[in-house]
């Protein structure tokens, strides 16, 4: 399940519920929260993954209990510091702040179970070649991805500190 600019589809909620004037248990945003933390919670065991993709993700979005139930986790270059330490918790995300400002485009901070946060760097995919990888299918990207420090996702290159590219 892919929720592309989930905030973004929150805040649209909470602005519908407020100029319908819904009660409390008439509101749309608080059943998409819910709903969307019981697939983060529960999904996995019966072969849903969920991937939540926002420009900027807060606390506003995802609370600690979801947030703490996403395995991998990544960061492309960010505005604000916060923004890397609200996915990556501990010394080396704090330390990776300012270098997550100013990353190239691609690169970015990607951490899963087993695998330590490090950097990482995706290549050019254009739209003809996205598709095409859709269209073959998910499912079997998904089996080649085994999150260690050795192997990444197709198109996905793990870099040292230091590499530009």
């Amino acid at each position: 399940m892919v929720l592309e600019e989930y905030p973004g589809t929150l805040s649209a909620a909470r602005s519908q519920d407020d100029a319908g004037g819904r009660r409390s248990g008439d509101r749309i945003a608080p059943r998409i929260e819910r709903a969307v933390g019981r697939l983060i919670k529960e999904g996995a065991k019966v072969g849903v993954r969920v991937a939540l993709l926002a420009q900027r993700m807060s606390a506003k979005a995802i609370d600690t209990d979801d947030r703490s139930n996403v395995g991998t986790r990544m960061t492309l270059r960010v505005d604000n510091g916060d923004a890397v330490t609200m996915l990556h918790d501990g010394p080396a995300a704090r330390a990776q702040v300012e270098a997550a400002r100013h990353f190239p485009p691609g690169m970015g901070l990607i951490e899963a179970p087993g695998m330590p946060l490090q950097r990482w760097r995706a290549d050019l995919t254009d739209y003809a070649d996205y598709r095409a990888r859709v269209a073959d299918g998910l499912s079997r990207n998904a089996k080649q991805f085994r999150a260690t420090s050795n192997q990444a996702a197709p198109g996905v290159r793990l870099v040292k500190d230091g590499d530009a590219a």
